[in-house]
């Protein structure tokens, strides 16, 4: 699908959201693919995302652009986000201005923007990669006014790809809406391959997502599952290269995408957040996965109810972990 948006040969920027590792992970099928393409491809994001991006795609120029520095601080997507639309705002405008300078200098084909709304050009096709077109929120009133912004926003780009299926089997009503024609169903995104691999690990741990929710889990779950006698791969998604054993977990405070893929693909069984990029690498992966979403991430606590009859997963909430006991 990606093959017929885009002209082979062409000159396109992808740009990544940092809001978590997700966007960028989401993002390296993309560039995959577009250099299979033939296609000139230059990366830009900020901190960890465009680490992660420069470390797997080392021969690609890379750029900095201004940070969104979102927190999760309420119960509530939607609300987390209204209450932090001046931030957002002045963000946006300082990243539409760069993105400005950007074009006089590349004269980029095509923009391809992960979730970063001020990452278009008026000068070429710019695209945006969403799956949540429909935000969710207990508060209707939130809902309703930060599904309007968001929509609106989304609707300045030429295109929108939709990483799932047409069914939208992976993110049912997230990514329904009526506001918006111009969506392409570009199917899942996953930087990962099935591999047929001996089982090495009872159980892979991958934490994620920002701070200070991912360290909060990181404890919880340690305090529990230190007393399994499981063999355990631990993926605690910092920046650091560092890799230690403690008894019997193996300790990885960041690793490329082919070593988690052999991590993964060597594990019987995985505990992450229930962020949109897990799932597609779980469904990509046919991995068995116990999902946690993130209190006050409504997409997450969605998508656990959506995926709730799925063999695949099971599903377990922050404030009971004790059920892992069971679960395991």
């Amino acid at each position: 699908m990606i093959k017929q948006r885009i002209i082979q040969g062409s000159k396109v920027l992808v740009a990544p959201l940092n809001w978590g590792l997700g966007h960028a992970t989401r993002s390296i099928p993309i560039i995959r693919k577009l250099i299979e393409h033939d296609c000139q491809v230059v990366i830009a994001s900020d901190g960890d995302p465009l680490q992660m991006l420069r470390e797997e795609f080392p021969r690609l120029n890379s750029i900095n652009l201004p940070s969104y520095n979102i927190h999760y601080r309420f119960g509530s997507m939607a609300f987390n986000m209204l209450i932090q639309l001046p931030k957002i705002y002045q963000a946006y405008k300082k990243e539409f201005l760069r993105i400005g300078e950007l074009q006089s200098k590349f004269e980029f084909d095509y923009i391809i923007s992960d979730g970063r709304y001020g990452i278009r050009s008026n000068t070429c096709t710019s695209i945006i990669v969403h799956h949540q077109l429909n935000i969710q929120s207990w508060n209707p009133i939130a809902s309703a006014f930060a599904n309007a912004v968001n929509n609106n926003l989304i609707k300045k780009f030429d295109e929108v790809w939709i990483p799932d299926f047409s069914n939208q089997k992976l993110s049912g009503i997230l990514s329904s809406t009526r506001r918006i024609s111009n969506k392409y169903f570009i199917g899942p995104q996953s930087r990962f391959h099935k591999m047929r691999l001996p089982i090495k690990y009872d159980l892979a741990v991958v934490l994620s997502g920002p701070e200070p929710s991912r360290s909060i889990l990181e404890k919880k779950l340690w305090t529990i599952l230190e007393k399994q006698n499981l063999k355990i791969a631990w993926i605690r998604g910092m920046n650091s290269r560092v890799n230690f054993t403690k008894d019997n977990v193996e300790i990885f405070p960041r690793i490329n995408s082919e070593e988690l893929n052999t991590i993964l693909c060597s594990s019987k069984k995985i505990i992450c957040r229930s962020g949109y990029s897990s799932v597609m690498d779980l469904d990509q992966l046919g991995l068995d996965a116990i999902l946690i979403p993130t209190p006050g991430q409504t997409e997450q606590e969605y998508l656990v109810k959506w995926l709730k009859n799925n063999p695949q997963f099971q599903i377990c909430t922050e404030s009971n972990l004790n059920l892992l006991e069971n679960l395991i």
